[in-house]
């Protein structure tokens, strides 16, 4: 787990039409120690690259403590990668070797790329972050749960508006089936219900509880007042502008040349792949929640636009909206715990460090990131592995690179 009172972000969902099961991850806020101390003070003459046998080294110990098929790091300042290597294999069947443009699931760390959308339609002028949900659907307002009447884009993105979780099986159990096939529609037929749904406890010293259908809703709003469907506007504002090769799903449905997810089925104790054309899929209707792939280094120019961002440089978004997104509902004087902004889970530590994070998965892959704004430092590391034993033995790694720049 962080230390000092960072997010821990285990993500483990499932989801169920009322046909077919489908397992997908959702976020936890947990709190705890750990060897590594982010707290430490970093040399920031010491923001160089580390020795490529030694990482080498770190992941290939990696790979062979723990259950990880396969793995993807990164370590990057706002303008430049210091380090970018990948290991293992893309499948443990075939044992093709990961090369540095394939492709990984991202799971809930795709969350900040939704808010990321939204802070374009935001400088664009095409909606506000205060936007309340009726005003874009007044005509849900009468059908709907009073609980919901002012809730603004804002609180569904950074998990404030109440809306149910949808982080277990049960709650989509009781989902009734969407007869359109059409994205939009589907969303809109979603909201629509969930909105009639009793509301949740916002905890009161987070101050936020975490929802998966917050991001669906809030997408929802954004393909009303854009005329588009999410799909195209992640792609239109975020994806080709910044010349992104990314997939919406698992990255094997390109074909067997991309890294497969790999788990451990229920009642096995070995690892095996996941067949990405197989029931255990996400919705269209939760994909902005997270269900985004591409390789490590188109990954690394989302977050350097971030880094860099917090930092006072300007480029697809401004500086203030970087700033926005992370810290909206970031208060720098309290230490003990996380606060969930837009897509990103930020704090301090004593000695002085702003710290963005996120972790997330859909079970099959699992993706990590930190972003030390003063050091303008970055670390991202991604497996095709999902089982809580490739988390430990990212933990350590993560731990290992970090001591470098103590």
């Amino acid at each position: 787990m962080f230390s000092g009172g960072a997010l821990y972000v285990i993500l483990k969902e499932t989801l169920q039409n009322r046909y077919i099961m489908k397992k997908y991850i959702v976020l936890i806020l947990i709190f705890g120690y750990t060897v590594f101390t982010y707290g430490q003070k970093l040399s920031t003459e010491k923001i160089k690259p580390i020795n490529h046998d030694s990482l080498i080294k770190y992941m290939q110990k990696t790979l062979n403590d723990f259950t990880i098929s396969g793995i993807a790091v990164s370590i990057f300042t706002g303008d430049k990668v210091l380090n970018e290597e990948v290991l293992g294999v893309r499948n443990i069947q075939t044992n093709d070797s990961i090369i540095v443009n394939d492709k990984f699931h991202l799971g809930s760390c795709g969350k900040a790329m939704t808010g990321f959308v939204a802070g374009r339609l935001v400088e664009k002028g095409i909606i506000k972050w205060d936007t309340k949900l009726f005003d874009v659907f007044p005509e849900l307002k009468d059908s709907s749960n009073s609980d919901y009447l002012n809730i603004t884009m804002n609180e569904l993105l950074s998990h404030r508006s109440g809306v149910r979780p949808f982080t277990e099986d049960e709650e989509w159990k009781i989902l009734p089936n969407f007869h359109s096939t059409n994205e939009i529609l589907r969303r809109y037929d979603f909201c629509k219900w969930l909105l009639r749904q009793p509301s949740v406890e916002i905890d009161t010293i987070k101050k936020h509880s975490y929802s998966n259908a917050g991001y669906a809703v809030a997408a929802s709003m954004m393909e009303k007042v854009s005329g588009k469907s999410w799909d195209n506007l992640i792609f239109d504002e975020l994806f080709n502008p910044l010349q992104i090769n990314a997939t919406i799903g698992w990255p094997g449905l390109l074909g067997h040349e991309q890294p497969y997810g790999h788990w451990i089925k229920e009642g096995d104790s070995l690892l095996s792949v996941h067949l990405p054309n197989d029931e255990y899929k996400m919705d269209d209707i939760i994909t902005p929640a997270g269900n985004y792939s591409m390789s490590i280094n188109d990954y690394v120019k989302f977050l350097q636009l971030n880094l860099s961002g917090v930092n006072g440089k300007d480029s697809i978004l401004k500086s203030t909206t970087y700033n926005y997104l992370h810290y909206c509902h970031f208060d720098s004087t309290i230490h003990l715990f996380p606060f969930y902004s837009i897509g990103w889970g930020v704090f301090k530590t004593p000695e002085g460090y702003t710290i963005s994070t996120h972790n997330g998965s859909a079970g099959t892959f699992y993706c990590w990131v930190i972003l030390y704004k003063e050091l303008d430092l970055g670390l991202a590391i991604i497996t095709n592995s999902g089982e809580d034993e490739s988390k430990d033995g990212v933990k350590r790694l993560r731990n290992m690179i970090l001591e470098q720049y103590k």
